[in-house]
């Protein structure tokens, strides 16, 4: 690599070599006004490339080249109307000059502004993608609360069960297993939630999406409990691995189940599988042909109207009930698939629930 020294070099003596080419062409064949046109090309060069000295120099360089050829051909190149025409042409070669440099200026400018704005939205959208992962935790803590509930009362009363005096020690060490095991439950429990919660930068990595699928209905189960609907996951054998954030696209599948379990308004399913499928042709822009892993999430609920489906993954356009939810979750799920390179479908119908086919390519950079 050239130093920036060495290439500015470069840049002066290709320049002023343009320019003196030019001028021996307008010397040799004689002053001719389209001619001297051509000086504006490595002026403006100068100007884009080496800065506003180079544009000052290589304006003054064409200007003076220009009234010196003339002064070879033209007797009154002396006279002050000629001197005027000469300095007429210099202030025009030295106006190309400022003018590139003014759009070189604004276009850094507009850059730097650009990659600001950049930077301000996606942090905003990280904020938004946190929020809406804390919301879901709130909604899933209201029925982990159960699943930490029954293990603690196992665990006091076990501990009383040891303080008895009449406990023998064979007795003690039963019960002091149960109350480990039932520990641990309580910590796997809240380890899961923490797991879930925690905000992290996107580290993608080849992920079982089958797994995936597995632990967040394992999460998501007791708050479905809670409303007597049926959380399953279909069993697969199929090697569903993708390059996938996993902690993304673990709140991408949160966000479809709760979505489903507040679709069903008294007792229902939500059904949840994963398969692989190759797409042999392109159907538009954001749906390639490849190898996908496919994430399918099914329930029975209301459904959605034919009317709200092209905007139910605009930011806050929602269809539940008052109380029930912000209007980010989709918009934000739709956001994270696109930025993984896959594409969401929807199929639904009033009253005959919904089916949510998240495709997420097997070949996406890691």
């Amino acid at each position: 690599m050239l130093s920036k020294r060495v290439r500015e070099g470069i840049g002066w003596a290709a320049v002023l070599a343009s320019i003196a080419l030019i001028g021996a062409v307008d010397l040799l064949t004689g002053p001719r006004v389209s001619l001297a046109l051509f000086y504006a090309i490595p002026i403006a060069l100068g100007a884009w490339y080496l800065g506003p000295h180079a544009a000052l120099f290589t304006s003054a360089a064409a200007g003076l080249g220009l009234y010196f050829g003339d002064m070879a051909f033209r007797a009154d190149a002396l006279s002050f109307a000629y001197l005027w025409n000469t300095s007429v042409r210099l202030v025009f070669l030295i106006a190309i000059g400022q003018f590139t440099i003014r759009i070189r200026s604004d276009r850094e400018r507009l850059h730097a502004l650009l990659q600001h704005e950049t930077i301000a939205r996606i942090a905003t959208v990280e904020q938004l993608r946190h929020r809406d992962r804390l919301a879901l935790v709130g909604q899933v803590a209201s029925g982990i609360a159960h699943e930490i509930g029954t293990p603690l009362s196992v665990i006091v009363g076990r501990a009383r069960l040891i303080t008895e005096t009449d406990s023998t020690i064979e007795e003690g060490r039963q019960h002091a297993a149960r109350i480990i095991e039932q520990s641990e439950r309580v910590a796997t429990t809240i380890r899961q939630l923490l797991d879930f919660a925690r905000r992290r930068g996107p580290q993608r990595e080849a992920t079982n999406v089958y797994d995936l699928a597995r632990r967040t209905v394992e999460l998501l189960r007791p708050l479905a409990s809670k409303k007597n609907i049926a959380l399953t996951v279909q069993p697969s054998d199929v090697r569903a691995v993708a390059p996938v954030d996993s902690t993304q696209i673990e709140q991408a599948m949160g966000n479809l189940i709760m979505n489903a379990v507040q679709a069903i308004r008294d007792q229902g399913e939500v059904r949840v599988s994963v398969q692989t499928e190759h797409l042999s042709t392109s159907t538009s822009v954001d749906r390639a042909a490849g190898e996908y892993v496919v994430l399918r999430v099914e329930d029975n609920g209301t459904g959605i109207a034919s009317e709200h489906l092209s905007r139910i993954f605009e930011p806050f356009f929602t269809t539940q009930r008052a109380g029930e939810g912000t209007g980010l979750g989709l918009s934000i799920t739709n956001e994270i698939i696109t930025d993984h390179g896959g594409f969401i479908e929807v199929e639904s119908e009033p009253w005959k629930g919904s089916r949510f086919a998240v495709y997420l390519p097997k070949g996406a950079p890691v």
